[in-house]
């Protein structure tokens, strides 16, 4: 895979434009891109719960849900195709990316944003060197900004600084007894590469803890990020405003 990225053919250079173009830029709604498919349960049940964030990230009407956000899907096309497999890895590899599959379709207006969001981890590592050098934006553990405007439509958002180190994780945003759940006996271990026999990881808890106790659950702790979610788009809308008054396309 990381050779026929590297040296893609014709079709695949054309086949991945395409899906840039589809899935970045050319989006009916704001898209957050999560490290995870677990991220994506998190904060899809926060935002059916969090009644206050509606209408601007969903709409209810008569106990059903309309999301006003949209979710990055990965899949083994992504992977493939877009190198985006999930992990801060991954989104190191699109964000060094990004402008030069941008200049691709000679800036076209683009309606909404794209928002990455990220744990305030070691993770960080191989993000924050690339948001520097690569969009002139500077951020640590300890910085907390809302959310840092990279360029154009792209914005990062992380998980709230805590502490003295900053270090963070959005699972921080459940009660401290949710993770202590037990399934079969095993623990919930939030180190990806983990195999020990006593111990299930982040997707087992997103489907299995999560999921199924979705109106029982205290999401009071996602608010800041939806808060920060929400300025994002806020901030996207004006600076549309601003381009559109002047006549220089978005």
């Amino acid at each position: 895979i990381k050779e026929k990225y590297a040296n893609p053919s014709a079709i695949l250079k054309l086949y991945r434009k395409l899906l840039f173009f589809k899935n970045f830029l050319d989006v009916d709604k704001p898209l957050i891109l999560c490290e995870g498919k677990t991220d994506v349960i998190y904060l899809r049940s926060a935002i059916r719960k969090l009644t206050e964030f509606h209408p601007k990230l969903a709409n209810l009407n008569q106990g059903a849900i309309t999301f006003n956000v949209r979710f990055f899907k990965y899949s083994a096309q992504a992977h493939d195709v877009l190198k985006l497999g999930g992990g801060t890895g991954d989104l190191k590899h699109f964000l060094l990316a990004f402008q030069e599959r941008f200049a691709e379709f000679n800036s076209p207006p683009i309606p909404h944003p794209v928002i990455l969001l990220i744990d305030n981890d070691d993770g960080t590592d191989s993000v924050f060197p690339v948001i520097k050098n690569k969009f002139h934006v500077t951020a640590d553990l300890k910085t907390d900004l809302p959310f840092y405007h990279l360029w154009e439509n792209l914005f990062l958002l992380k998980t709230p600084a805590k502490g003295a180190a900053g270090k963070s994780f959005i699972e921080e945003c459940f009660p401290p007894a949710l993770m202590q759940t037990l399934i079969e006996g095993k623990k919930f271990s939030l180190d990806k590469k983990h195999n020990a026999p006593n111990e299930y990881g982040k997707l087992i808890f997103g489907e299995m803890v999560v999921k199924p106790n979705v109106a029982k659950i205290d999401f009071s702790g996602f608010s800041t990020i939806l808060t920060r979610i929400v300025a994002a788009i806020d901030q996207y809308e004006t600076m549309k405003i601003r381009k559109a008054a002047v006549g220089t396309p978005v």
